[in-house]
């Protein structure tokens, strides 16, 4: 009897290979486009990811315009993200990770849209920038990708990996070869290593976490919660800064944070909050202003980008 990750492998590959074939086409736009991605499903990196390659672009000065599908979003079609004041009513309209990207980079357009060749059109039409960043785009193969991107955490299985439920794999492996780099934390075993040395350029990084909001008293009792895809790393990189909630509470990934949510928040008795930024935009302003509520920032630090700072410059000319 078949094997479910033989018999999902074939699955996916006949969609692969449909394109791969030329019998479905992958659209071409006139502005370089960048993706990032991961093969596995949610908790990779992938945002980290796509805000250290916008940061890249800053330091770079191009200019650059970000379109994301606008995961677990209310609503339908192309949407330019404006900020306003409520920052949890723009996460349930458009989602939590654009709105977010937004935040971190209010300069630059940050466009949702469920068909990117559509989403691609209308930025090139309205700004024409050097750039289009393709948020978590590695799959979308109905547009062509002049740079595709990819990020592991250290835990990924390499040739080992299966496909979800049983494991967190999305994609085949052997899509690998079409990365153009991986970054791949640092602390990966050795056979991991190797497996994705053979597919791509890899570059290894380390996160950093930085502290973000109202200055804290030390010993102060705290409540941490975050609503993502795999919570512990979340608690486990508190620890490793030397956070220790007297309260943890974890929440389903993209979770709206309704009335009981928040009841629940404030039932810990607690007057400061620990949380990620994706979380900290869908909170309700009132609970932001009535409580402390500090932001657990995580940034990507690669080792020697030097060869993927060159390759953008080069896409860009």
């Amino acid at each position: 009897m078949i094997s479910y990750n033989r018999l999902a492998d074939y699955i996916i590959k006949r969609r692969h290979d449909q394109y791969n074939r030329g019998e479905k086409i992958s659209r071409k736009v006139r502005t370089p486009i960048i993706s990032t991605g991961s093969l596995t499903i949610g908790g990779a990196g992938k945002t980290p990811l796509t805000i250290y390659i916008a940061q890249l672009l800053c330091q770079q000065n191009l200019s650059f315009a970000i379109l994301s599908r606008g995961y677990r979003r209310h609503t339908k079609g192309l949407h330019e993200i404006v900020i306003t004041n409520d920052l949890a009513l723009e996460s349930v309209k458009y989602g939590d990770e654009p709105v977010m990207l937004k935040k971190c980079f209010p300069e630059f357009p940050v466009i949702v849209c469920e068909d990117r060749y559509v989403g691609v059109q209308y930025i090139e039409n309205k700004y024409q920038p050097r750039i289009i960043l393709l948020d978590d785009g590695f799959q979308h193969r109905k547009l062509h990708r002049d740079l595709d991107v990819l990020i592991f955490k250290k835990d990924f299985k390499g040739s080992k990996a299966t496909y979800y439920p049983f494991g967190d794999l999305r994609d085949s492996l052997k899509r690998l070869k079409e990365a153009n780099f991986i970054f791949l934390e640092k602390g990966a075993s050795h056979e991991t290593v190797s497996f994705l040395q053979e597919k791509s350029h890899i570059i290894f990084y380390d996160f950093s976490y930085t502290l973000e909001g109202k200055t804290r008293t030390d010993n102060l009792p705290f409540t941490a919660f975050c609503g993502i895809a795999k919570p512990d790393r979340f608690l486990d990189s508190l620890r490793t800064s030397y956070l220790f909630p007297d309260t943890f509470i974890s929440f389903p990934d993209h979770v709206d944070y309704t009335p009981s949510r928040i009841k629940k928040l404030i039932k810990t008795g607690n007057t400061h909050f620990i949380t990620t930024y994706k979380d900290y935009v869908k909170l309700p302003e009132q609970f932001k202003n009535d409580f402390q509520i500090d932001v657990f920032r995580m940034d990507v630090i690669p080792d020697k980008p030097e060869i993927l700072i060159t390759t953008i410059n080069n896409l860009a000319k």
